[in-house]
């Protein structure tokens, strides 16, 4: 069966449309937290020295933030985090008194992507443990992921070359 010519161009654009969804979907796939210290629920007798996150995945140098909150929902800490490859972490002010925390975190993952969280522990024996609900996270300014736009770039482009196409062989085969 002998394909036109028109007909080998819609194709080899159907083509290159396909393999650009094959390629982009990766792209979906996010950082995520897989350890804290403290963890979250934890109990600890005394206060922790620091708080450490760490991530699946490499994180961006790119506004990270760690903000330790007491049950009152006062900022205690606020620092700028230390960025390791899968890593954040902040040193904790000394002679935290007993109670309820929580940690706001923020990072960017490597693709761009800003991710973020709440975790909850205690000092000595607290009464009431922060509901992560009733906690602010960071902003987040940058939360829309952008990764459709090349895919939507490709469709378009291979939209007009098929028109283009189709239009030149209709034009040269006219009666």
């Amino acid at each position: 069966m002998r394909v036109s010519r028109p007909g080998r161009a819609i194709m080899a654009c159907a083509s290159l449309l396909a393999a650009c969804f094959m390629w982009a979907s990766p792209a979906s796939a996010h950082s995520s937290l897989v350890r804290s210290s403290p963890a979250e629920g934890a109990v600890l007798p005394t206060a922790p020295r620091s708080i450490t996150l760490e991530f699946n995945e490499k994180v961006s140098k790119i506004a990270p933030a760690i903000v330790l909150r007491n049950d009152a929902e006062a900022v205690i800490s606020s620092r700028p985090p230390t960025v390791g490859r899968t890593t954040i972490s902040s040193t904790v002010p000394t002679g935290l008194p007993d109670g309820s925390y929580s940690i706001v975190w923020r990072v960017v993952s490597d693709d761009g992507h800003p991710i973020q969280g709440v975790i909850r522990f205690v000092i000595g024996h607290a009464s009431d443990p922060v509901d992560a609900n009733e906690v602010d996270a960071p902003e987040n300014s940058t939360s829309r992921s952008w990764t459709w736009l090349p895919v939507a770039a490709a469709v378009l482009a291979a939209l007009i070359g098929a028109a283009l196409v189709l239009r030149r062989y209709n034009t040269n085969h006219t009666p």
